[in-house]
């Protein structure tokens, strides 16, 4: 959360931001369909933004990779490890949500500076704090 600090704190004035993942896919399919004008609407935002190369989380689970992504910190921190688990002490399998999540998010970083944030599809994020 050090880096989410740095990057929303200070007396800046307050500017908006928004980041768009697209799971699965990867950086050089996305650089060729924008080079070759397939995606025109993504070039445009690339053009005003940043397209970023990324390397994914260990194990490469969508609801893993999204949770650390929203945190900042590896499973081990965070403790989404797939998208089923067992409950402690059974074999019984529950479905992790949000409220198994153990590092702040950047959600909550923000919320607590008094900032809105809007969360669209993302695993692990229901239900919502």
């Amino acid at each position: 959360m050090a880096l989410f600090g740095k990057i929303f704190g200070g007396g800046r004035p307050h500017k908006k931001a928004l980041i768009i993942g697209l799971d699965g896919v990867p950086y050089t399919l996305m650089k060729r369909f924008v080079n070759e004008g397939v995606m025109p609407n993504t070039a445009a935002l690339i053009k005003t933004g940043t397209l970023c190369r990324m390397t994914t989380s260990l194990p490469e689970v969508s609801s893993v990779a999204w949770t650390s992504f929203m945190t900042g910190v590896n499973p081990g921190r965070h403790g989404i490890y797939g998208f089923m688990d067992l409950r402690p002490g059974t074999y019984d399998m529950f479905f992790p949500d949000f409220k198994c999540v153990k590092a702040e998010t950047l959600r909550g970083v923000l919320g607590r500076s008094g900032r809105r944030s809007i969360v669209i599809n993302i695993p692990s994020t229901y239900p919502g704090r």
